[in-house]
């Protein structure tokens, strides 16, 4: 089968043409069962050559080892086929190829799905691949050594960003982030996942579970006494997902089942979430003017930090600028500010050069069309608050991985005094907070702040969890595991946001 996907879109006048780019791959028409074949994939890349990602989504059954990577980072996990790249080779045309076995149950058409994404102009774009087909056979086919053809002609589209529907029958009358009270040990949790273009998996509490032909799925677990999260999570054939979250409360009697060893859970009272949770990543690693050093680690250290977020913590809506010029972040933070809601919560961070100016007092993050001589080119800790401060949303984080970052707070000191507030009373209080890397000092390329952040992050076992709380777990691992000496990490005020005394919350999915 070949197997060709070129992707063109329609811009206005005067905006950046996208690149022309195409990905035709070569595999069999049909197979027998037990047989090996070679897939082959020939990608042509236009301008791109920065970061670059090839996925195909195999049916059960099917195998893959890699035989030709093209400097590419290789895994087959989940049925899924990825080929990662941090840079695209640099031939304009270059091929991959895997090797595939079908299992020896197999048998009929089987589907194979692919999606191709990249980044260009600081944007990430993701194509959707055509449905390929491939058939087991079982008998001689006069089909079996011919390829196939399939175009994705300009202007063609095919795209699907629904995510899975996902119904729960059981425990009866169970409705989102609800909570239910309990008196059994064990716990019959049954439901229905249904997608237009096919369901790819469901997960609860991480535990992949069986579906039949229409979607219906049941688990079984046990219950201790206390508090049991349950998230039930699925995912269609184009990376959608959906979740869907509630808790169990066993009640009974703690002590008794203590006293023959098992373990209590402890309960803690929930949030009620109102508003919805923003993130805004900035990565500055390469910079245009040659006066400036190139970063090696912002890029990554960001990905690290966002995926963990993304993954065990509640976020809504997550966006990533990599080198994005002054313009683009400013315009980018600028959307928040007249998007994001009252009861909304908005995390920023940044990673990346930053500088300070004795002569005003004023510290600066250096985006990487910033120019080493022209502080108009660069960004104040002034723009970044006169952007905060009007902010509509409840709670406004900022994280900066950057020298001198310490400028921006009214007060360098982790405030203690109110560590005893119930999250709730932090969650209903405004806030305005930053935590950066350093004061007014320079800090490594390679962040041990970041490190033992997402560190704490993924070792955090609370609901609930305060910025101020997550500092406090991890300043100490940072100053003593950091490269350079003295340099300490800071939690506080942004100066002149009208901060009222709350915090952000990490909410544990």
């Amino acid at each position: 089968m070949l197997f060709q996907h070129t992707a063109f879109a329609q811009y206005a006048p005067g905006s950046n043409p996208e690149p022309a780019v195409s990905v035709s791959v070569a595999m069999p028409t049909a197979v027998a069962p037990g047989e090996s074949f070679v897939v082959t994939i020939t990608l042509t890349k236009g301008r791109v050559n920065g970061f670059a990602k090839l996925e195909n989504i195999l049916p059960p059954g099917l195998q893959a080892t890699a035989i030709d990577r093209a400097n590419s980072t290789f895994s087959f996990k989940d049925r899924k086929v990825k080929f990662l790249w941090m840079a695209l080779p640099a031939q304009s045309t270059f091929t991959v190829s895997y090797n595939l076995v079908a299992a020896s149950y197999l048998s009929g058409k089987q589907i194979i799905e692919g999606t191709f994404a990249y980044i260009d102009d600081n944007e990430t774009r993701k194509y959707i691949l055509p449905k390929a087909t491939i058939e087991i056979i079982t008998q001689p086919h006069p089909d079996a050594n011919k390829m196939q053809v399939f175009e994705y002609k300009s202007g063609d589209t095919f795209s699907d960003t629904t995510a899975p529907l996902i119904t729960i029958t059981s425990p009866k009358n169970i409705k989102p982030n609800n909570r239910l009270t309990v008196q059994d040990g064990v716990v019959e949790i049954r439901g229905n996942a249904n997608d237009l273009n096919g369901v790819y998996l469901v997960k609860i509490n991480n535990r992949e579970v069986v579906l039949d032909a229409k979607g219906n799925f049941q688990y079984t677990t046990k219950l201790p006494y206390g508090e049991t999260k349950v998230a039930i999570e699925a995912e269609d054939l184009y990376d959608n997902k959906s979740t869907f979250q509630f808790t169990l409360l066993r009640y009974g009697s703690p002590v008794s089942q203590a006293s023959k060893g098992a373990v209590v859970t402890s309960i803690e009272n929930p949030i009620i979430r109102k508003g919805m949770f923003y993130a805004l990543f900035i990565a500055e690693q390469n910079y245009i003017d040659k006066e400036i050093n190139d970063l090696s680690f912002p890029i990554a250290d960001t990905r690290d930090l966002s995926n963990i977020l993304k993954s065990k913590y509640v976020l809504d809506s997550v966006k990533i600028l990599t080198n994005g010029s002054r313009q683009t972040i400013m315009s980018t933070i600028f959307k928040y500010r007249k998007n994001l809601k009252e009861d909304d919560n908005f995390l920023l961070f940044y990673s990346g050069h930053g500088t300070w100016d004795k002569e005003n007092g004023q510290g600066y993050w250096l985006p990487v069309d910033a120019a080493k001589d022209d502080p108009s080119t660069w960004i104040s800790n002034s723009d970044i608050k006169d952007q905060l401060k009007p902010m509509k949303c409840v709670h406004t984080l900022l994280i900066s991985d950057a020298c001198f970052a310490g400028g921006i707070f009214k007060t360098r000191e982790v405030d203690l005094s109110e560590a005893s507030r119930t999250v709730q009373e932090l969650y209903k209080t405004k806030s305005r907070k930053a935590m950066t890397s350093g004061a007014l000092t320079t800090v490594p390329d390679k962040s041990s702040f970041l490190k033992y952040m997402v560190m704490a992050l993924r070792n955090n076992t609370s609901n609930y969890l305060p910025a101020e709380k997550l500092f406090v777990s991890f300043k100490e691992n940072a100053i003593n595991n950091s490269l350079m000496s003295g340099l300490i990490p800071q939690f506080g005020v942004i100066a002149d946001t009208d901060d009222r005394g709350g915090d952000f919350i990490f909410i544990r999915k």
